[in-house]
């Protein structure tokens, strides 16, 4: 299932916590819509089986994908930052 660049363009870009909540409820219906959302929510876990990981992990990306489209660079750059932060935190 792909998503079409007309689709994504409807999306008001995640630009801080002023429009986090409309930006979640139309992201998630994208999400849905696309079988994507179960593997944000927990409710699908990551699989240790291959055949049942390379599935998951198809959706993992899909959403990844969704998210880094629909957020401005702002946000991406603190995403990073807290990404980079965790990693650090578990080599110490």
């Amino acid at each position: 299932m792909t998503t079409s660049s007309n689709e994504l363009a409807t999306i008001k870009k995640l630009s801080g916590q002023d429009n986090f909540p409309v930006w979640k409820f139309q992201l998630m219906l994208i999400m849905q819509e696309k079988g994507l959302d179960s593997v944000l929510d927990g409710t699908e876990p990551k699989p240790i089986e291959q055949e049942q990981l390379d599935s998951w992990l198809r959706k993992d990306k899909g959403a990844r994908r969704l998210i880094g489209l629909t957020v401005e660079e702002n946000v991406i750059n603190l995403i990073m930052a807290v990404i980079l932060q965790m990693r650090c935190g578990r080599q110490f």
